[in-house]
């Protein structure tokens, strides 16, 4: 791992060093390439080590436990009204997902479990748009709804100092990044790309393939 992270942070200084007596041309079309395989290297060693740590705090059924009672104090009512009025989602969709969150920690589940609920719910989100030129505008939309409901619960349980706050903060990075990997996972499949691809089309001067305009994220 620690090799891997060393590479990851080196990478671009090495490969730019290498380019110096390349065109100019070649050279920012290679460092292009060469930055997304970097970030993509760093995004994938994060959510390895933070899974790690999660993989620790699941097993530990005194914190387990602990983050459930805590999470009594979240008003989901406000996290609600909120996160439905900026992005358009329905409050059954978000509750369901909440109760099926606590019910993984209820039954003790571990990250295989975790990620399985996980896939579940990116595969409800985004197989109506299956195989239609909105996917990749459903796809990101997904992810900004999610991240954006994710940060209001976070601030209800910054707002009541709870002790478990560090294991909710945790679960929640596990959550992010892997809901992250999944849907770019998706959008791979569904436009027949590599996963890295997706996310550097424009950074390494290619043609964005999802030509189709998004989703607007205040339509009706």
């Amino acid at each position: 791992m620690k090799s891997l992270q060393d590479l990851a942070a080196s990478f671009e200084t090495w490969l730019a060093n290498s380019l110096r007596n390349c065109p100019a041309g070649l050279a920012r079309a290679k460092m292009a390439a060469g930055g997304a395989l970097a970030r993509a290297l760093r995004r994938h060693l994060a959510l390895a080590r933070v899974a790690e740590a999660a993989g620790a705090l699941l097993r530990d059924p005194s914190r387990v436990t602990q983050m459930l009672l805590d999470a009594r104090c979240v008003d989901l009512s406000q996290v609600q009204h909120q996160a439905c009025w900026v992005t358009r989602c329905e409050e059954e969709t978000l509750a369901c997902l909440v109760e099926g969150l606590k019910g993984c920690l209820r039954e003790g589940r571990q990250l295989e479990g975790l990620a399985a609920w996980l896939k579940d719910a990116a595969q409800q989100a985004l197989q109506p748009y299956e195989g239609k030129p909105a996917y990749v505008g459903a796809a990101r939309k997904f992810l900004l709804r999610w991240t954006y409901c994710s940060s209001l619960v976070m601030r209800e349980v910054t707002l009541a100092s709870v002790g478990s706050f560090g294991s909710l903060y945790l679960l929640r990075l596990l959550l992010d990044g892997y809901l992250y990997h999944l849907v770019e996972q998706r959008v791979a499949r569904e436009l027949r790309q590599i996963p890295l691809l997706v996310a550097a089309q424009k950074l390494v001067g290619g043609q964005d393939p999802a030509t189709e305009p998004d989703l607007p994220m205040f339509a009706e």
